[in-house]
């Protein structure tokens, strides 16, 4: 609150009396209320430069999204013995085929930041597929995709990987090398052949397998197996589920099995001079191995 003062004149008898008042402090006033408003003023600028900024970002944002691109396209490859799959960020089915030829139907869709790119080669007798999200590396792919779908010819070599996607494979006679790299599930139905699957984060699953040897391992996900016959050498394994395995029955395994806390059951008849073998482990859930 400004103080005053008072100066009061007394003249002689008779004179006119004159009061003079002054407020103090008047200067300090003044600064306080420019400073109080100065505040108010940067505080409503700062307001103004992060909603321009917002809706900077939600215009770049939208145009992108609305300029976005997909694209589709169909190609056969004759002589092939190997196929190799490698995708940034998308879907790979394969559908095994009795025909000689390897069937390829890509799909592409742009991301919000950033550009799909599927290409394909031929080497010598090994086909060469990649599937790439360029842009900034830094950010994420915000839907771009790069997705393969593939007739694969029996006895054809397959070596598939994505690193953002699920892996199916359907009635694949060959040799195969699965891996989901971030998240996706491996689903293998009916394969015949030697066959590896992974998924670092999602489920393994197999069946209707006809693989006279097979690994099959999760690192954050469950593994199931069923086998449709029975195995020369069968390994299930996760780091972070349960392990299942399904056996054939009218035969007698060599089976080592180990579940978290001794959680473990084996109903199949065993016999360690077997030659076929299961092995069957789960560092953080229960392994079940069954015939039937």
């Amino acid at each position: 609150m400004a103080s005053s003062r008072r100066w009061i004149f007394r003249p002689r008898e008779g004179d006119t009396v004159f009061a003079m008042t002054f407020e103090g402090n008047a200067p300090d006033q003044h600064v306080a209320e420019r400073n109080s408003l100065g505040g108010r003023s940067g505080t409503s600028q700062r307001i103004r430069l992060i909603s321009a900024f917002a809706v900077v970002v939600t215009a770049v944002a939208a145009y992108s999204w609305l300029t976005r691109s997909s694209d589709e396209w169909t190609t056969a490859v004759e002589n092939v013995s190997r196929i190799e799959v490698d995708v940034a960020a998308g879907e790979i089915h394969l559908i095994g085929t009795a025909d000689g030829s390897v069937q390829l139907d890509a799909h592409t869709d742009d991301g919000l930041v950033r550009s799909a790119r599927l290409a394909h080669d031929v080497d010598d007798d090994t086909l060469q597929i990649e599937g790439t999200c360029s842009g900034n590396r830094f950010l994420p792919s915000f839907g771009c995709g790069t997705h393969v779908t593939l007739a694969v010819p029996d006895g054809v070599t397959v070596v598939a990987r994505t690193d953002g996607g699920s892996i199916t494979s359907t009635g694949v006679v060959g040799r195969a090398d699965l891996e989901s790299a971030a998240g996706g599930d491996v689903i293998v139905e009916g394969h015949s052949g030697v066959l590896r699957a992974r998924s670092t984060a999602g489920d393994v699953t197999a069946t209707g397998l006809n693989s006279e040897e097979a690994y099959l391992i999760s690192s954050a996900g469950s593994v199931d197996v069923e086998a449709a016959s029975p195995p020369r050498s069968l390994d299930a394994e996760s780091s972070a589920g349960p392990v299942t395995v399904g056996l054939p029955t009218g035969y007698s395994y060599h089976v080592e099995a180990s579940g978290v806390g001794g959680e473990t059951t084996v109903g199949t008849d065993t016999n360690y001079s077997s030659a076929y073998e299961v092995r069957a482990f789960s560092s953080a859930g229960p392994v079940t191995v069954t015939a039937g």
